[in-house]
């Protein structure tokens, strides 16, 4: 957190940056459908979502009390969407422009780039 702001580090020439958090994507696979799918999540479906793809210490407490903490400042913060992508490698590419056109606009406020 940074300015009350997710951040995440970033290699750029060598230096490290740190860079917003603008989304957080789950990702999943369906052998049924013919293009991408994209759902925005609340913050409760976020928390679950990041709980449910994070690590911690089983047998600690104390650490599950913190990163519970942090996942939750993550979830009030970041819009998250579920991704259900079609099995087809070869439409990857248009699947990813795709969803950079649904879920860019969400995030991003006027004059900011994508």
């Amino acid at each position: 957190m940074r300015n009350d702001c997710v951040v995440v580090p970033w290699v750029e020439g060598g230096a490290t940056v740190a860079l917003r958090l603008g989304a957080i994507c789950f990702l999943g696979r369906s052998a049924f459908g013919q293009g991408l799918v994209t759902t925005a999540l609340d913050k409760k479906e976020a928390l679950a979502g990041l709980c449910q793809n994070s690590f911690g210490e089983l047998r600690s407490a104390s650490s599950w009390r913190v990163q519970f903490h942090g996942l939750g400042r993550i979830a009030d913060r970041v819009a998250a969407f579920s991704v259900v992508l079609p099995h087809d490698i070869q439409g990857l590419p248009a699947h990813a422009r795709q969803l950079r056109r649904e879920v860019f606009p969400m995030i991003e406020g006027p004059g900011q780039s994508q």
